[in-house]
Order: structure tokens, then C-alpha cells, then sequence
């Protein structure tokens, strides 16, 4: 019975192996077959990325010379040079249109001089094109760190260029506001846009300081001693009180501006 068995199984086995055989096969000519798929795919690579490449670079001229020519019309209309342009509708598909030069047949500037719409000869049919204009204005930043109360120099700024509509009415485009002006309660970083309340005057008088006090009136001029009520920086208006005859006891409180650590005038 053990030999009938034997005999069985090789029956068997031998149609496996057969087919096992005839598998690996297959599978060889599989892989060689994948191969040279592969190394035609490789080989007309070059081709391909040559062709993206040219129309690329056409895509990018056909852009250039658009904004070009609205650039050159709006600088006019405004008188403004410092700024770009966005197109917010430009399409893919007008790529391989352009028949012939490009010209401009209309152009509006609206919202302020922040929008604007403009129509375009020279594709297959005429282009309207909308978008926005971003313009930038040069003010003065710090360029060093400033703690409060540390005046600020002339050297310690810089002018830097700005899209106009991150400034607001708040933030200081002229370097004369901020020259000798002191950091008031934080750190003042380097770049840092400031506003208003970033800084303010030093404080040139203290309160309880003798100063002189004037008035004038046509060719009436008028002067006494007074006693500074509160701390102030110059330009600011002030209570001082006034010493009369040279009695402190006869006081007299008037209200003055500050032109310096001794001196301030009474203002009609």
C-alpha cells in the first residue's frame, strides 16, 4: 500500500512542478517586458520636459507683456511708479491665443486707485482683465532695538517700502514725528512700524520746576515767575501756577505751552 501511495503522490507532484516551471518562465519575460517599457519611458523624458520647458517660457511672455502694458498705463494715469499689479482672472487658456502684438484698448482705475479693469487687443478675441493694484510707500522703521524711555536718533531709523494698505491712520510715515520722540511702555523692535501710541515727547519739564511764563499781545509783552503743576513735554499745554509779586501766598493758576524746560507761553 506505502508504494501505491508513493506512486500517487508523484503523479501528482510532477503536474506541479510542470506548472511552477512554466510560472518562473512567464514571469521572466514579465520583467523583461517591464524593463523596456521602462527604458522607453526614460528615453523620451528629455522630449517632454523640452516641450514644457518652450511652452513655459512662451506662457511667461504672453503674462510679461500684459503686465507691462498695464504698467506702463497706470504709472500714467496716477503718476505713481512704486507698485504692482495682480491679475485676479487670468486664465490658462489664453496662453495660446495671442494672434499678434498686444494693445491696450481700455483701462479704469477705481476704489481708490486699488482696483482695476482693462481690456486687451491682439488674442483671438479681445481679453477683459480685472485686478488689484498694490502700491508702496516708503516710511520709517527701527533699526535697532529701543527699551522705554530711550530717545530716538536719527540713526536709529530707516526708511523701508510698505504695501500702502497694512498703514493706517494710526501708524507714523514721517520721520520728523519720530525723531527725538521716547519709546513709551514696551520694547520697540527693529522693523517694527510705529503707531502713536509706541511713543511719545520727553519729558522736559518736571512738576514743582520754577519757570518763566509770558504773554503776548501785539507789541504787549508780559512775563512772571510760575511753579510747573505737572510733568510735561514740550509743546504740551500745561497748569502752572503764577507768583504774584513775589509772594507765594498770592497765587494765580494759568494755563501755558511748554517751549522749553524753563520757559512757556500763555496762548490767547
Amino acid at each position: 500500500m506505502k508504494w501505491l501511495n508513493l506512486f500517487k503522490l508523484k503523479k501528482i507532484t510532477t503536474p506541479l512542478q510542470k506548472f511552477s516551471k512554466q510560472v518562473k518562465k512567464c514571469g521572466r519575460q514579465v520583467m523583461q517586458l517591464l524593463k523596456y517599457l521602462l527604458c522607453l519611458v526614460f528615453l523620451a523624458q528629455p522630449a517632454f520636459s523640452d516641450a514644457e520647458e518652450e511652452q513655459g517660457d512662451d506662457t511667461t511672455k504672453v503674462h510679461a507683456e500684459v503686465i507691462s502694458l498695464l504698467n506702463a498705463e497706470i504709472s500714467q494715469k496716477v503718476n505713481v511708479n512704486d507698485f504692482i499689479i495682480k491679475l485676479d482672472n487670468w486664465t490658462p487658456s489664453w496662453e495660446g491665443d495671442k494672434v499678434q502684438s498686444l494693445t491696450l484698448k481700455e483701462l479704469k482705475v477705481t476704489h481708490n486707485q486699488t482696483r482695476f479693469t482693462a481690456q486687451i487687443d491682439g488674442f483671438k478675441s479681445t481679453k477683459k482683465l480685472f485686478g488689484k493694484v498694490e502700491w508702496y510707500i516708503e516710511v520709517p522703521v527701527l533699526n535697532r532695538m529701543l527699551r522705554p524711555g530711550e530717545e530716538i536718533q536719527a540713526d536709529d531709523i530707516s526708511l523701508q517700502k510698505i504695501e500702502s494698505h497694512k498703514i493706517n491712520a494710526f501708524h507714523l510715515i514721517n520721520t520728523e514725528q519720530i525723531i527725538g520722540m521716547i519709546a513709551r511702555h514696551s520694547v520697540l523692535k527693529p522693523g517694527m512700524l510705529l503707531t502713536k501710541s509706541d511713543i511719545q515727547a520727553p519729558v522736559v519739564v518736571k512738576r514743582g520746576s520754577v519757570m518763566r511764563v509770558t504773554l503776548k499781545k501785539g507789541s504787549l509783552i508780559v512775563s512772571n515767575k510760575g511753579i510747573a503743576l505737572r510733568d510735561a513735554a514740550r509743546d504740551a499745554t500745561i497748569p502752572i501756577e503764577i507768583i504774584q509779586n513775589n509772594n507765594k501766598k498770592d497765587k494765580k493758576t494759568v494755563y501755558a505751552v511748554v517751549l522749553s524746560s524753563e520757559n512757556a507761553e500763555i496762548r490767547l
